[in-house]
């Protein structure tokens, strides 16, 4: 990646303004800007701390109300350290967000704009990737929207009655604790010391998850920054300067690594999906491969299926249990354990509350004790299907919030207890930053066949396709003269191209490919 502009003379570039930092969590303003902020201040700038959640999870070996308790004072004194004038407490439900109300959230935040009248903001990435909190992301899509609807007066006109006028942030800078695209880079040797005393004063909140503060020691913090309206398109800003770099998504193009299962006796791993045909499709032979060296493999099938009977005559009770008992048979074949249903409504998912879901895929996690998980890619570009989005989203999530103390609690009356996945292989279907291939040249034709067990979704494939070819006055006389088993050629050689394709890139025969995370 190029080089990005270093700014070494803040003080000549940022005159003394007035600073709101938003928070999503009392620790996240310190790790990922705390010596940008302090240099700020130094410089003149009066700066007021937005600490958004009340942190209740963020603790181990804690009471989740001892922990509301010492995050506030423990924030209020990081804040005070780098010099905060203010800290405002929103107190939102710690690892909740995505359940609360953005339109509120933006709407409180709105009052802070328009009664501090800040010159900067400063918060995490909205556009982030690869960050499996997103708490994170709520909070930076409520701050971005509430930076210009807080400075229109078409939003909130009953605040110009109580005197608050319109007023929009003209400069804003996102940290992130995933990719994203960096435009300036802070050169915070002066404040480092600084940074790590108020990391210091974090005691509760850093050491339940000690992974967040790699990197603690580095003389320099990264930002998006943007000014005036709009965030001036960054993904597309990013593709360019990554282009430019000959990388791909932040990985060096090429650079994905063999992944090979090691001794997998005594260790389980979790398919979570919301389809019955998904795995296989994406992850088939990497999951049968897991399978051979010894893994206990189970199935988390979110959907019910109910509306894969396209031109079958079926009923959708019929079609719920045709496509789970061919997924119990299939899984049989390959090997799988068991396959778990959660019956959430097929392609309805997204009515489903978010935290909710994830609590099911936690208490399966905690049940199941799973080693590594395989699921969707939250963060690949250009998904169109909202169940994929959702499943994935929260599979990412619940893979360390389950490991939490803190999170449904309720589990533990069950003599459950907390289990954090070390190893996670999200396979994208859109642009994903692969870090990982694996040969499946061995497992290809058993991975085929799991594919083509899928009957009643394959057939009912083939007639939406013929019925989409009739509409536009075409006709496929192979797929004419071989019927709905077309589906066994079509599979076939779509699979196959598919895998070759990129074991071109990989240099072998046949593969499949992930974004892998640990937490080791």
């Amino acid at each position: 990646m190029r080089r990005l502009p270093l700014l070494l003379a803040l003080p000549a570039l940022l005159h003394a303004r007035r600073l709101i930092v938003i928070t999503p969590h009392g620790d996240d303003f310190a790790i990922y800007a705390g010596g940008a902020i302090a240099k700020m201040i130094a410089a003149g700038d009066e700066a007021y701390l937005v600490r958004v959640t009340n942190d209740e999870k963020h603790s181990s070996g804690v009471s989740t109300e001892e922990t509301r308790v010492r995050t506030v004072q423990e924030t209020e004194t990081a804040a005070k350290i780098l010099g905060f004038r203010e800290v405002i407490h929103l107190n939102y439900k710690d690892g909740e967000m995505q359940s609360a109300s953005e339109t509120e959230l933006r709407a409180r935040l709105s009052v802070l704009f328009r009664t501090l009248r800040p010159d900067a903001l400063m918060t995490c990435d909205p556009w982030t990737r690869y960050d499996d909190n997103f708490d994170h992301e709520k909070v930076g899509h409520a701050v971005e929207d509430a930076a210009w609807t807080s400075g229109n007066d078409k939003f909130h006109p009953e605040l110009q009655r109580a005197g608050l006028q319109p007023f929009a942030v003209p400069e804003r800078w996102y940290w992130s604790a995933g990719q994203r695209y960096v435009n300036r880079t802070i050169d915070i040797t002066a404040t480092l010391a600084k940074k790590k005393e108020a990391l210091g004063a974090l005691s509760t909140a850093l050491g339940f998850r000690p992974r967040r503060m790699r990197g603690a020691d580095r003389t320099v913090e990264e930002f998006h920054h943007t000014a005036g309206s709009g965030i001036q398109s960054p993904y597309v800003e990013w593709y360019k300067q990554q282009r430019s770099s000959g990388t791909a998504w932040a990985a060096p193009l090429g650079a994905a690594k063999l992944a090979k299962p090691g001794p997998g006796q005594g260790k389980t791993l979790a398919v979570i999906q919301p389809h019955a045909d998904d795995f296989s499709g994406f992850a088939g032979g990497s999951i049968l491969q897991f399978i051979e060296a010894g893994y206990t493999a189970y199935i988390i099938n979110v959907s019910n299926d109910e509306k894969d009977y396209h031109g079958l005559g079926l009923t959708t009770g019929q079609t719920i249990d045709r496509n789970a008992a061919e997924l119990r048979e299939l899984a049989r074949k390959a090997g799988i354990k068991e396959v778990l249903n959660l019956n959430l409504k097929n392609d309805e998912m997204e009515s489903f509350p978010h935290t909710e879901l994830r609590g099911r895929i936690i208490l399966a996690l905690r049940t199941l004790k799973p080693d590594v998980i395989f699921a969707y890619d939250p963060w690949s570009l250009y998904e169109r299907n909202p169940d994929h989005v959702l499943t994935a989203r929260v599979a990412a999530e619940a893979a360390w919030a389950a490991g939490n103390e803190h999170f449904n609690r309720e589990h533990f009356s069950l003599g459950l207890k907390p289990h954090t996945v070390r190893e996670r292989y999200y396979f994208p279907r859109g642009p994903s930053d692969i870090n990982r291939f694996v040969d499946i040249s061995a497992q290809f034709d058993r991975k085929l066949a799991m594919i083509q067990g899928h009957t009643t979704m394959m057939r009912s494939t083939v007639n939406k396709l013929r019925d989409q070819l009739a509409i536009k006055g075409l006709r496929m006389p192979q797929l004419e003269k071989e019927g709905d088993r077309f589906y066994l050629t079509m599979s076939e050689r779509f699979e196959r191209e598919r895998a070759e394709r990129l074991g071109k890139e990989y240099g072998v025969k046949l593969a499949e490919h992930f974004h892998y995370e640990s937490e080791e």
